[in-house]
């Protein structure tokens, strides 16, 4: 197996088609990810499931130092089920200051995305992997719906838009849903998502 460079490191490439037993012998002998907590790495191992964006995800933690933030949810003794939410939502805060820098030029008068190409990448990054952890994320949804608009990423636009507003329809339809994330937060959202497919 050849090396690949990451950050002047010389690394084992990840087997993102595994065998598991390969993917979690990556873990454990390849620094830093051999201090991040055994139950984490198990749990990203179970959420890609062989999907090759467990790639993009290595990259991006190692790019953005998140293996603190990983390991404090070990900390808690955190159930598998939350443990996932948990993980998709650092990914998720991670992209969202780069992904407000898109929104503001989106909004512009005169908006030219290549001065947000960097942004837009992070952004779409963090939100992919994120999804794969915790799909009923609205908020990523929106963001990977308005990026897949720019890029003209048709298909993908509308299951963005289609999986956000499904979730929405739940969460209104559940009192505690809509007394954490509030009533009135709700309803905007989906407008927001509304109005994002009506100008599609």
């Amino acid at each position: 197996m050849g090396l690949f460079s990451l950050f002047g490191k010389k690394l084992e490439p990840f087997p993102e088609y595994g065998p598991v037993e390969a993917q979690r012998r990556w873990f454990q002998e390849t620094s830093p990810w051999d201090e991040v907590p055994p139950t984490i790495t198990e749990t990203v191992i179970e959420a890609f499931s062989n999907n090759p964006l467990i790639v993009l995800f290595v990259i991006l933690s190692m790019k953005h130092d998140l293996f603190g933030r990983y390991g404090a949810i070990d900390e808690n003794d955190t159930p598998e089920p939350i443990t996932r939410n948990l993980i998709g939502l650092i990914l998720y805060e991670e992209g969202q200051p780069a992904f407000l820098e898109v929104l503001k030029e989106i909004r512009s008068p005169t908006p030219n995305f290549s001065r947000v190409k960097e942004p837009m990448r992070k952004a779409l990054d963090c939100f992919e992997t994120s999804v794969i952890f915790e799909n009923d994320n609205p908020l990523a949804h929106f963001g990977l719906a308005c990026i897949c608009q720019i890029l003209q990423r048709r298909e993908q636009f509308h299951d963005h838009i289609e999986q956000g507003l499904s979730t929405l329809g739940r969460w209104e339809n559940e009192p505690i849903q809509k007394e954490l994330v509030g009533e009135v937060e709700i309803t905007e959202l989906r407008q927001q998502f509304d109005q994002l497919k009506a100008d599609h």
